[in-house]
């Protein structure tokens, strides 16, 4: 079993002994070796709002991804991800699905950051101070407070994979639901942290589907096991690192010139 967290860099709230908040480089440990996976093509084929009936099950219980954790258990890439202050979720993805997911995540969050910046602002703006925690606590809230049942609506009732991303209000939401979950769930998460967390989730992944000759399980109880077993570990893994204001604006500033060297903007160079 592996283990990597990384914080939501928005908020600014770093935690892990694996993440060295003063330099804003996620290092594994040594004796692991990171496995960069290039995941297949994926189509999505075009849906007409004429034809297909939307969903009109509400808004499950939200959880902001402020902390996240992965790893891997016999076959399966496992996710924790939450406040810092109450147990997490705890997402777990069989091996087969894993390729597929981690592209999908990944597409999602380079559609959801073409907004962030722009909505980055908005979402600080009911801080009190610029201290980090507050901040944390400012963009929690307004994302709360966002209508997710638009966002929601939008998904046809046909879709009945229980791992779903979607963009919305600049960030990346995902709709799970059992069995890779304990329940319907919405997490939300920062697309800074899915780009940070890439490589991590990518040798979890990898190690997730070596181990699938390990085990006999199918699917469905493999990853029953696997979340029931995550989720007796204690979260946080390790302490909080709490960065000082001048490294959390470094780590953004840097985030943030990455975002426009991608799209040829003059800054980014």
């Amino acid at each position: 079993m592996i283990r990597y967290c990384e914080p939501d860099p928005a908020s600014c709230q770093f935690i892990s002994s694996l993440y060295s908040a003063a330099h804003g480089v996620a290092t594994a440990s040594p004796h692991l070796a990171t496995a960069r996976v290039t995941p297949p093509s994926m189509r999505r084929s075009p849906v007409s709002k004429h034809n297909v009936r939307l969903r009109r099950d509400g808004v499950p219980p939200i959880v902001i991804a402020d902390a996240t954790e992965a790893g891997c258990q016999a076959g399966v890439l496992v996710i924790r991800t939450g406040s810092l202050a109450a147990r997490p979720a705890v997402l777990a993805v069989p091996a087969e699905w894993a390729q597929t997911f981690l592209l999908s995540q990944q597409v999602t969050a380079d559609a959801a950051e073409e907004s962030y910046w722009n909505l980055l602002p908005v979402m600080n703006a009911g801080a009190a101070s610029e201290e980090t925690t507050e901040l944390g606590r400012a963009k929690e809230a307004w994302l709360k407070a966002q209508p997710w049942d638009r966002a929601l609506r939008t998904i046809p009732v046909t879709q009945r994979h229980p791992l779903i991303h979607f963009p919305y209000a600049g960030h990346v939401g995902l709709l799970v639901t059992p069995p890779c979950a304990d329940a319907r769930t919405l997490i939300i998460f920062d697309p800074l942290q899915i780009r940070r967390m890439e490589a991590h989730f990518c040798e979890a992944m990898a190690r997730a589907q070596l181990s699938l000759t390990a085990t006999s399980l199918k699917p469905a109880p493999r990853v029953r096991a696997a979340r029931e077993s995550w989720a007796q570990q204690p979260w946080p893994m390790a302490q909080v690192a709490r960065p000082t204001k001048q490294q959390a604006e470094e780590v953004i500033a840097g985030l943030h010139a990455d975002f426009l060297r991608r799209r040829g903007h003059p800054q980014g160079a």
